[in-house]
């Protein structure tokens, strides 16, 4: 076919099919960023649901520092305390707070708190 051939209805038609292509390609790449940014927001709710606990935890193990038994008590016991002082901040270190913002898939889609 040469360019001679080519009739009002051929370019009509193909303006029609490249339409329907650039339609379809926009909606696939809107769903695919909202679908992106969906999971990013559960992620975003799943760490900040973990934060809440993580700093209870913390707490608590922070409180039970305070409860610790008598400095005279442990002057005959160095080893419990040395102990006891180890596990108390291994704990508070594994419960330590992470900025759920910084997650990567939260970190892509650029949200940001209040969003």
């Amino acid at each position: 076919m040469t360019l001679r051939g080519i009739t009002r209805r051929d370019i009509a038609g193909l303006l029609v099919a490249l339409c329907i292509a650039s339609g379809g390609i926009a909606l696939y790449v809107v769903g695919v960023r909202d679908r992106h940014e969906a999971e990013a927001r559960s992620a975003l709710r799943n760490c900040q649901q973990i934060e809440i606990i993580k700093t209870e935890i913390r707490g608590t193990v922070q409180a039970s520092l305070k409860r610790l038994p008598t400095i005279a008590y442990y002057k005959t016991h160095p080893d419990e305390l040395n102990q006891a002082l180890r596990e108390a901040r291994d704990s508070i270190r594994r419960f330590r707070e992470n900025d759920c913002y910084r997650l990567p898939v939260v970190r892509d889609t650029r949200l940001r708190p209040g969003t």
